[in-house]
């Protein structure tokens, strides 16, 4: 899920969250740093172990979700970019584009 729009206390939000989860299921989520909106969640089985971990970038917001079940470790990616014309910060496509590609290369060195 992208544009979540919860805040960084996930407490805050608990209410409003489990409402709409499935029974069986739970979410986790990477607030938007600095600002309100935006933000990055996933929602999956709670037999399930899966590890979080928030990936640090100016051009788009992202968490790396590492899922392990019977032996197999399945990595996503959540990624949200918002539309360039949109930023006031400064932030454009190329810089997109070079964290975009760091990431990748990063990942295809991890488990998964």
């Amino acid at each position: 899920m992208t544009e979540t729009w919860l805040k960084a206390d996930y407490q805050d939000n608990a209410k409003s969250i489990d409402d709409v989860i499935p029974d069986g299921y739970t979410f986790k989520h990477v607030a938007r740093s600095g600002r309100n909106g935006g933000g990055v969640g996933l929602l999956f089985r709670k037999a399930l172990s899966m590890k979080v971990t928030p990936v640090k970038v100016k051009s788009f917001e992202c968490m790396d979700a590492c899922i392990t079940t019977g032996g197999v470790i399945l990595r996503i990616i959540v990624v949200y970019r918002l539309h360039p014309k949109f930023r006031k910060n400064g932030i454009n496509s190329n810089l997109f584009v070079e964290e975009f590609a760091d990431l990748l290369s990063k990942q295809i060195l991890l488990p998964g």
